[in-house]
């Protein structure tokens, strides 16, 4: 059932992906906080990040350009090993060597989605815009290994929320999701996590954006601009129908960028946010990307035929000033990385079924498919319901005998989950209800 639904929503979102802005297909500009470098998607032109050298913010220069599978949905720096992680969607996560920003390297490869991405201590956070995310082991990045994946909400696991953001802060997990959600995590140990918040707030249907820290407050939008105290993430402020993403926060004042202007609100006093500063920017255009190191913020914009990679000062609060406005195209530049794109499985664990007590019950998982190869292989487990005996867990097809029910039950419910792996190492989900009922 939950499969049937997401292969016609998948085909909707396909269809869809021609008319969004690229607003809504990339995000994140990875700055280096150890080197004047900053990373972004390359607009309207092939797949690629630029590289720039931001020791001159009134003149950056692109030193390279890498070659990428696809658009970028995100970026993310790990500066203790100049490693430059690359989220791709469904496409998977590239993960490329900047220690030389003129000639960089791809080093790894993990062949599953990646929306968003937060690394600390060789261990990669990643939200997979579905109801899970991923802790990887990346400390050998030729070897990217599956330390867990995590249930991004304990509610139902059919209508739960998608993860898009994931920041590390203080120690601590901050995934965001859609429609308007935060889960907290303790990161007790690297790849350890001890969820602290549930946040469930379906006021908007739009994603999580953009999460920033301004001391104990963190900020975040998602078509509202929404404070949360940062150590007990209770929601402190909100500003209603702001449309853009928040870039920066400090010293009591949050940076944000729309398609036209750049703004900046006082959240000094949480319940009564106001508008501090507003100006135009002078190339109008989709948000494509932001990011910011110090005391300067960077936006990403495009439009139908012009781009930009602008550079603000935000030193003076009230006074924010564009440094620089270049073109977000490759100039050339092209450190040659290329790798091949594997495409994600499509697991389908069949529709959901109704039997009756000490029956043979047969799964499905059949339908399953690679768009660009083939299953590898199957496995079953059972994660919900009185523990039964599932016969060829590891084919297409296993069987279970629905167990005796008490006396005093009408019914029971059963889920199962379906894992597929393709010939590449891809891998996919799918659960399925099985409500067994009395003779």
């Amino acid at each position: 059932m939950t499969k049937n639904l997401r292969k016609w929503t998948n085909r909707i979102s396909a269809a869809l992906v021609t008319l969004l802005p690229m607003s809504l297909l990339a995000a994140g500009i990875a700055v280096d906080q150890n080197r004047d470098l900053a990373y972004h998607s390359a607009v309207l032109s092939d797949p690629a990040i630029i590289v720039q050298d931001i020791s001159d913010p009134t003149a950056p220069v692109q030193l390279a350009s890498i070659a990428s599978p696809n658009h970028a949905k995100n970026l993310s720096m790990d500066n203790k090993r100049n490693l430059l992680f690359v989220s791709l969607g469904n496409e998977g996560l590239q993960v490329v060597d900047v220690s030389d920003p003129a000639s960089p390297q791809a080093v790894g490869f993990w062949n599953d989605k990646s929306w968003d991405v937060a690394v600390q201590d060789g261990v990669a956070y990643v939200a997979r815009n579905d109801r899970y995310f991923d802790i990887l082991d990346v400390s050998d990045s030729n070897n990217i290994q599956l330390i867990e994946r995590v249930t991004y909400t304990v509610f139902d696991p059919f209508d739960g929320p998608r993860t898009t953001v994931s920041e590390i802060n203080n120690n601590r997990l901050w995934i965001g999701g859609t429609p308007n959600d935060l889960n907290v995590f303790e990161i007790s140990a690297p790849g350890v996590l001890n969820r602290i918040h549930i946040g469930i707030n379906y006021t908007s249907s739009l994603n999580t954006r953009s999460i920033v820290f301004d001391g104990d407050i963190s900020v975040h939008t998602n078509g509202n601009l929404l404070l949360n105290d940062a150590n007990t993430r209770k929601e402190i402020g909100r500003l209603t129908r702001n449309d853009g993403a928040v870039v920066a926060a400090k010293n009591g004042y949050a940076f944000t960028v729309s398609t036209e202007e750049f703004i900046v609100y006082d959240i000094s006093v949480p319940s009564s946010i106001t508008e501090a500063q507003r100006i135009l920017r002078p190339t109008a255009g989709f948000l494509s990307a932001f990011g910011a190191k110090g005391d300067l913020a960077f936006v990403l914009l495009s439009s139908s035929n012009d781009s930009a990679f602008q550079i603000f000062d935000i030193s003076q609060i009230l006074s924010p000033q564009l440094l620089a406005n270049v073109s977000a195209m490759t100039d050339g530049g092209d450190g040659g990385i290329t790798e091949p794109v594997n495409f994600s499985p499509i697991a389908d664990a069949g529709r959901d079924q109704v039997a009756i007590s000490r029956e043979t019950v047969i799964l499905n998982g059949s339908n399953s498919s690679d768009s660009d190869g083939n299953i590898a292989s199957y496995q079953w487990k059972q994660v919900l319901g009185k523990s039964v005996s599932l016969s060829n867990a590891n084919t297409a097809i296993p069987s279970f005998v629905a167990p005796r029910l008490r006396r005093k039950e009408d019914g029971d419910r059963f889920v199962f989950q379906l894992t597929v792996t393709d010939d590449r190492g891809a891998v996919d989900f799918d659960l399925v209800n099985v409500f067994i009922y009395r003779k």
